[in-house]
């Protein structure tokens, strides 16, 4: 049975109510299901979670069910474990949420509500399945909900099924400690996603004018698995039985009656030499008796000898002490050592048997360790990896001063920063014997990686929808290679054809309404055929908005008075004779009697190209083309004042004018976020954007009506 705190009936409730309506969606008595306002605690033996995908299939047709005609389905992702289930779906204008679990009478309670943060339209889902199999087989299977609106007439019959299910991935192949911290740092990283996506839920709840209350308190579980990892991280020594270690602890048991054997021996061994050793201090202390029989009949002899026979007993006594203080002391001396051989040889015992090391390998060890190592260096970081082997046992490993423990394969891997001057890394190693190796890597930086240009957007006119203009045209044009003059108008080509799709996705004209010429199709015949012919027939008189784009060469007369756009085959020299007098072009245009005319032209008239190259060979000095007038229903961009140059933007491959044009159409330039984009706020978005990418020395420019609407999002 699952454990839910503060609960007062048998499942777990989710309350939402809209503030600003006469009714709560818990007071809506045909929505079915019904949600409580009671908070959930999930216990911690419920706490593994894993993600979760559910589909929700319902028939098109009210009073319906799934299991027949035309169905519609909703993908929702959360979080699931035996008993509970939290799925939720959301875009900008509803949300949608699913609670499952198990209630006290053995069945599964599905929960959920649908809410349209736009028009305030709720819907319920509810449902209940006998709870006889795992739960994921259930939701495997499917489980049979019903989904009722406002009325009774929008009841469904409808299924909830697994979509997709991310188990856990832990590699079981390694230690069970390993395995057991792993699962719980995948259970604990889960919970907390599971955590800050129901709060993530209640703000978008609050944000649309929607109160939700309702959620699983996570805490206990949280702090369960918190505490469970934090002991597993301060016991590391937790012994698991299992087949590996019961095998280990055999081959220890064996090693340590081998090694008793060889202490037992060595007993034996030092038995017989403390035998050998008391023969000989019988030996010399036989002789030492003689010596003091024959000085004691020397003494005897000198008393006979003597008169003063006191005076050679006191001399007696005391050679007699002195003799006797020298065999103490000779013997302290013997025993002394003795114990000292004793407890080296079990230090040296218990020393071996601790390190798993043969003691007569260890004393007949003089070879030093073997390093073996190699470096990985990535950004401000090497990595040093390698292996080192001992013919006994490693003591001790450092690696640029810095003590670490290899596996016990010998193999190490170690981060290291690298300062900007390199590093020389030096490995030492011991071994139990005492014997050193090292080994020193060299380790360079590399080249730094130093500041680069702005970064730029690439452009993209697919991501927001717009109204569809079923009368509108657009004319574009874009030369970059030009047929009569060296001097090519870079990336006019790109840009032109870029505009095809802001055409399209942004201004909303249909692909039929729309005329492309670009490089040797846009040669000055064909221009004045598509304004003559196609833009004066295709033309609806008062209704038909007309859309011009030129990217190319513009040029001035020598007194600046006329303006003129170069075709393909225009000639720099021949202006009056091969190029389109502006005037002229819009002249033509306006007999069309159109209801507006919008004209984006990404050209200048200074004579300097995209480059720095001169049109006219002959005319070094810019000329400044002078203003002029444009007719009533007309609205006009130029990317920059008469005497500047409309210049490219390396960095993303398009005319400076024209890639912020086509940025601020994607959205960018609806300073209010009105979803309409003037042509206010468009030239103020590209004015900005282009005068600081110049440094000042192009200015675009706007003529006409500025709160002429050129986008309308849906």
């Amino acid at each position: 049975m699952i454990i839910v705190k503060y609960i007062f009936t048998s499942f777990l409730f989710v309350w939402f109510s809209y503030q600003t309506s006469a009714n709560s969606i818990t007071n809506c008595s045909t929505c079915g299901g019904g949600f409580g306002d009671k908070i959930g605690t999930i216990e911690p033996k419920d706490a593994f979670f894993e993600r979760i995908g559910v589909d929700l299939i319902c028939p098109r047709q009210n009073n319906s069910t799934y299991k027949n005609g035309a169905t519609w389905q909703n993908t929702f992702s959360g979080y699931h474990n035996n008993n509970y289930l939290w799925a939720y779906k959301k875009s900008y204008k509803e949300m949608k949420i699913i609670i499952g679990y198990k209630t006290e009478n053995g069945n599964f309670r599905i929960d959920g509500n649908e809410i349209s943060f736009k028009n305030n339209w709720r819907a319920g889902i509810f449902g209940t399945r006998k709870f006889n199999d795992n739960f994921v087989s259930l939701l495997e299977k499917g489980i049979e909900v019903t989904r009722q609106g406002k009325g009774s007439k929008s009841s469904k019959k409808c299924l909830i099924r697994t979509s997709y299910y991310l188990p856990n991935t832990v590699d079981v192949n390694k230690s069970a400690i390993v395995v057991k911290k792993s699962n719980i740092k995948h259970h604990l990283y889960i919970l907390k996603k599971f955590e800050e996506d129901q709060y993530r839920v209640i703000n978008d709840f609050s944000r649309n004018g929607f109160k939700m209350e309702a959620r699983f308190k996570l805490t206990d579980a949280i702090s369960k698995l918190s505490a469970d990892l934090a002991i597993l991280d301060n016991n590391p020594t937790i012994v698991v039985q299992d087949k590996e270690s019961k095998r280990l602890a055999e081959q220890e048991k064996q090693k340590r009656i081998e090694l008793e054997k060889k202490l037992a021996a060595l007993e034996k061994k030092t038995e017989k030499k403390v035998t050998v050793e008391d023969k000989v201090s019988k030996r010399l202390a036989e002789e030492e008796k003689q010596k003091r029989i024959k000085l004691e009949k020397k003494l005897a002899a000198l008393e006979k000898q003597s008169k003063n026979k006191t005076k050679v007993e006191e001399i007696s006594k005391r050679l007699a002490e002195e003799e006797k203080q020298k065999r103490l002391k000779e013997e302290q001396l013997r025993l002394e050592t003795e114990q000292k051989r004793k407890e080296l040889e079990q230090k040296l015992a218990i020393l071996s048997k601790k390190n798993k090391v043969n003691v007569d390998k260890l004393v007949e060890d003089n070879t030093a360790p073997v390093i073996s190592a190699q470096s990985k260096q990535d950004g401000f970081y090497t990595t040093i990896s390698g292996t080192i082997t001992d013919d006994v046992k490693l003591a001790e490993v450092l690696i640029d001063n810095k003590l670490i423990t290899p596996n016990s394969d010998g193999s190490f891997n170690t981060k290291l920063y690298v300062p900007r001057n390199g590093l020389d890394v030096k490995i030492l190693a011991f071994d139990m014997k005492g014997n050193k190796s090292t080994k020193t890597l060299t380790v360079e930086r590399g080249a730094i990686e130093e500041a680069s240009g702005p970064i730029f957007a690439s452009l993209d006119p697919s991501a927001k929808k717009v109204k569809f203009n079923p009368n509108a045209l657009a004319l574009i044009v874009g030369v970059a290679d030009y047929e009569k003059t060296n001097a090519d108008a870079i990336y006019a080509d790109k840009d032109a054809q870029q505009f095809y799709d802001y055409a399209r996705m942004k201004l909303g004209i249909p692909a039929k309404n729309i005329k492309e010429l670009v490089n040797n199709k846009a040669d000055l015949g064909e221009i004045a055929l598509a304004v003559q012919d196609w833009i004066a027939r295709s033309t609806k008189q008062g209704k038909t908005d007309i859309y011009l784009y030129f990217a190319g060469h513009g040029l001035a007369s020598d007194n600046g008075k006329d303006m003129y756009l170069l075709p393909y085959d225009g000639r720099p020299r021949l202006l009056g004779k091969t190029a389109l007098l502006r005037d002229e072009l819009f002249k033509d245009i306006k007999q069309a009697n159109p209801r507006s005319v919008t004209v984006f032209l990404d050209t200048c008239y200074s004579g300097t190209t995209r480059g720095t190259d001169m049109l006219i060979a002959s005319r070094p000095i810019a000329i400044r083309a002078l203003e002029q007038s444009i007719p009533d229903n007309f609205t006009v961009f130029s990317a920059a004042a008469g005497d500047q140059t409309s210049k490219p933007l390396e960095e993303a491959k398009h005319g400076m004018f024209s890639y912020f044009l086509m940025k601020g159409m994607e959205g960018d330039a609806d300073s209010n976020n009105d979803n309409k984009i003037t042509a206010r706020e468009l030239h103020a978005y590209v004015e900005q954007n282009v005068v600081q990418q110049s440094s000042g020395s192009q200015t675009p420019e706007l003529k006409g009506d500025k709160d002429r609407v050129l986008v309308q999002f849906n």
